[in-house]
C-alpha cells in the first residue's frame, strides 16, 4: 500500500536526512520509545518498512510516500481494526523526543478479498 507521511522539523536547529518507521499496531498508542524514536520489540507493533525524510531546516515541513506492505503484528486478531503509526529516527540530539512519533487512522487488513 502507499502511504503519506509528513514530516515538521519543530525545532530550532536543521534535522538531518533520516528515515521514518512506518508501524501497524493493534492499540491506539506507541510505546514511549517508538514516541522518541527508538527501535521497538513488541507483539503489538509489526514495522511496515521506512520511507526517508531529507533535511529539514527548522519550521520546515516536507511530505513523502512510501510503499509499504501491510503485515499485521503477531498479537492482531483477523477481522480487528489496526492503527498505523510513524515514527522518526533521528541520530542527531534532541532537546525534545516525546513528538517523533504517533498513530493515527485505524485499517483492517485481510487476505480475502
Amino acid at each position: 500500500m502507499q502511504v503519506p507521511v509528513t514530516v515538521c522539523n519543530q525545532g530550532t536547529m536543521p534535522a538531518q536526512p533520516h528515515p521514518v518507521d512506518l508501524l501497524l499496531s493493534t492499540v491506539a498508542t506507541l510505546p514511549a520509545s517508538a514516541i522518541q524514536g527508538e527501535p521497538v520489540e513488541s507483539p503489538t507493533l509489526s514495522r511496515l518498512g521506512s520511507v526517508q525524510v531529507p533535511r529539514l531546516e527548522a519550521g520546515e515541513c516536507v511530505s513523502v510516500e512510501g510503499s509499504v506492505n501491510a503485515v499485521p503484528p503477531q498479537a492482531a486478531q483477523p477481522g480487528v481494526a489496526l492503527y498505523l503509526g510513524a515514527s522518526a529516527k533521528l541520530y542527531d540530539p534532541e532537546l525534545r523526543k516525546d513528538n517523533n512519533g504517533f498513530v493515527r487512522g485505524t485499517l483492517v487488513v485481510s487476505t480475502t478479498p
